[in-house]
């Protein structure tokens, strides 16, 4: 894969997310419901990131997470933390 992995997030990362549910999604404009972009600041619940053509804008938005192998309703699977390398 591109860069290298990262345990924990830091401003600037990439971050990887998958929609939960998979498919289209017209809030970050993927087809595949996979999406990437940098990383403001995360919590244990959420991902704070810096995108682009979300809403056919760059802007910051909030994306819930869960653990892919939890069984929980947040929309986001986080995939993970990427930094150039």
């Amino acid at each position: 894969g591109w860069g290298e992995a990262m345990a924990q997030p830091r401003l600037g990362a990439v971050a990887v997310i998958h929609k939960h549910a998979g498919g289209a999604d017209g809030f970050t404009g993927s087809s595949s419901g996979n999406h990437v972009a940098f990383v403001v600041y995360a919590t244990s619940a959420s991902v704070y990131l810096l995108g682009g053509n979300q809403g056919s804008a760059v802007k910051e938005s909030t994306f819930m997470v869960a653990d892919p192998k939890a069984d929980g309703n947040a929309g986001w699977d986080l995939l993970g933390y990427r930094w150039p390398a």
